[in-house]
């Protein structure tokens, strides 16, 4: 297999199967070959997906159907996020729930037949097998099924057309709202026992819609979401931060993975909160979330890392464990208190390592009772998977909430700038070269991959917020550069969105896509529209305005049936009609 560091690719590895790196040459290989490609998108941090696809993989008959007649191809997301999201909407259009992994068998031109989520080894030969027979023996009609596959994959990545303008209004987001909630039960309904996530993105949406709106019923709703999410097994109290992924409604069957991106959003919906309700536990979260990204994904070399997960599983490790011996060790007589303190049950076994719970009394730990506690978990941290990669994405993100968590806070400004200035300095000075261009990811001091428009919209976002907050123009300079950057290699001018690759470059994937939709992070468009509405409020340019009324005229009538899939762009929408009331009261 192809040198990567990707930790992801690097467990695949291990399986025998010969994988091929997605390039123009694996490619190539196919064509020429007329052998079938077989792709597979997945992801470091679920640590119970990723010993399941190690099962599969695994298998002597998937690996010897996938060696024998396929070009087969494992993607690390990070690496090539516009192959993820091409598989997100595959899912999607085969009514599949939105997950990774994502598995998906291609004609040698690289026209989809076929998607499904992770299986068993039993389901993934049959459909192996039918693929390769209907391939063999009745190609004519599965290229016209792929074609009509990629047809509708076509659709779905591209808005058609620009939409006419309309007036847009309150309503707008009150039919989305009561439309999101209303379909939130059957959502869960339908989940079943997949995986769940803390989607912090969704409740700061929510939360700022029902602050500004006054929406009391929505407002109790989300105190008592966060309560149940902050006091429970979902927040580490030894380290801080939120693990991101959960397997039960109860928040008590934590998944050990902690997401950097994730406790950035994690961090701003809690110190939102405490500007809210005014709760002190609320800040007492935020601050603990920043101080956990602060000691555990802080690199030596500069910026922070991905995400930190397991390598054993969860019934196995007890890193995020403790038993009642462990603390009998450490603290001799004052065990009890420790054990009540981490919600421990006594009655059972002592030797039995048991999973720490967050609780009101966990405010009253000592300095030194979590040093102690952090001195068990240093003798198991052989059981960690650290994702080294500093990420543009995530570190421009933790760049663009610093000085807005300092604020929400009652924090002292000066410290929390400073550090977003260092983090958009590391950015510029270590993966963007003289022509603005930029890698998504540094690794071992290289830089790794090309930049998408997601990228690019975060780091204008960092720019242009620190302008405004610090007034220096460097930072204006930056916002100018990247601002003219994005339009002239990004913008669709048939209908004003902006693709997810750089139009201008030759391209390896299948259909053009236009990040619209929120998947696993905020989409590019819906944050490029955000950094259009403040460059317009910055400088007055109705060029900027234009611009985002446009995206947004394309996306609204979308938005009501849509959920939580488009927060992203109803957040947008709450912030223009923000904005547009606070000028009408003036």
């Amino acid at each position: 297999m192809h040198k990567t560091p990707s930790p992801y690719l690097n467990i695949l590895h291990e399986c025998n199967i010969n994988w091929a790196p997605y390039s123009e040459q694996s490619l190539k290989e196919a064509s020429m070959q007329k052998r079938m490609i077989f792709i597979h998108i997945g992801s470091i941090n679920n640590i119970d997906e990723r010993e399941k696809v190690l099962k599969l993989f695994s298998n002597k008959g998937v690996s010897a159907l996938l060696n024998r007649y396929f070009v087969p191809i494992a993607i690390d997301i990070e690496d090539f996020p516009e192959i993820g999201q091409i598989g997100f909407d595959l899912l999607s259009i085969t009514e599949h729930f939105i997950t990774l992994p994502v598995n998906i068998f291609m004609l040698p031109d690289t026209v989809p037949v076929a998607c499904f989520p992770n299986t068993t080894a039993k389901n993934f030969i049959e459909l192996a097998h039918n693929a390769v027979k209907a391939y063999i023996k009745k190609k004519n009609t599965l290229e016209r099924a792929g074609a009509h596959l990629k047809r509708l994959l076509e659709k779905t990545g591209r808005i058609p057309e620009k939409m006419p303008p309309f007036k847009i209004r309150d309503k707008l987001l009150h039919a989305y709202v009561r439309n999101w909630i209303k379909r939130a039960e059957e959502i869960e309904k339908g989940i079943g026992e997949a995986v769940r996530s803390i989607h912090p993105r969704y409740y700061i949406f929510l939360l700022k819609y029902a602050y500004t709106y006054d929406k009391t019923d929505i407002l109790e709703q989300i105190r008592e979401r966060l309560d149940r999410l902050y006091y429970s097994a979902m927040f580490d109290t030894v380290e801080g931060g939120f693990f991101t992924q959960y397997s039960e409604n109860d928040y008590n069957k934590p998944l050990f993975e902690k997401q950097f991106s994730e406790n950035i959003q994690a961090a701003i919906l809690y110190s939102m909160a405490y500007k809210c309700y005014g709760n002190k536990h609320y800040k007492e979260a935020a601050d603990r979330t920043i101080e956990h990204i602060e000691n555990r994904y802080a690199s030596a070399g500069g910026g922070y890392q991905a995400s930190v997960s397991l390598n054993v599983s969860p019934e196995k490790s007890t890193y995020y464990k403790v038993s009642v011996a462990d603390l009998k060790k450490k603290f001799a007589k004052g065990y009890c208190k420790v054990a009540g303190i981490l919600g421990l049950d006594t009655a059972v076994p002592e030797e039995c390592p048991q999973i720490v719970k967050n609780s009101a009394a966990a405010a009253g730990m000592t300095p030194r009772t979590r040093e102690k506690l952090l001195e068990i978990r240093k003798e198991r941290e052989a059981e960690l998977l650290v994702d080294e990669r500093v990420m543009v994405v995530g570190n421009a993100l933790y760049a663009c909430i610093l000085p807005i968590f300092a604020k929400s806070c009652g924090h002292k400004m000066a410290g929390y700038v400073k550090k977003a200035e260092d983090i958009v300095e590391y950015i510029t000075t270590q993966l963007i070269d003289k022509d603005l261009k930029m890698h998504r990811y540094l690794y071992s001091s290289y830089g790794y991959g090309d930049s998408t428009l997601l990228d690019y919209a975060l780091i204008l976002t960092a720019s242009i917020l620190l302008y405004t907050v610090t007034g220096k123009e460097k930072y204006n300079t930056l916002a100018t550069g990247y601002t003219s950057y994005i339009l002239q290699n990004y913008l669709c001018h048939e209908n004003g969105m902006f693709l997810k690759h750089n139009k201008n470059e030759k391209q390896l994937i299948p259909c053009s896509r236009e990040p619209i939709i929120d998947y696993i992070k905020y989409s590019a468009n819906s944050i490029m529209a955000g950094n259009l509405l403040l460059l317009y409020k910055i400088n007055g340019n109705e060029y900027y305005l234009k611009l985002f009324m446009q995206q947004i005229y394309n996306v609204s009538p979308q938005l009501t049936g849509a959920g939580p899939y488009l927060a992203g762009w109803a957040l947008q929408i709450l912030n223009y009609l923000v904005y547009e009331n606070g000028k009408q009261k003036s």
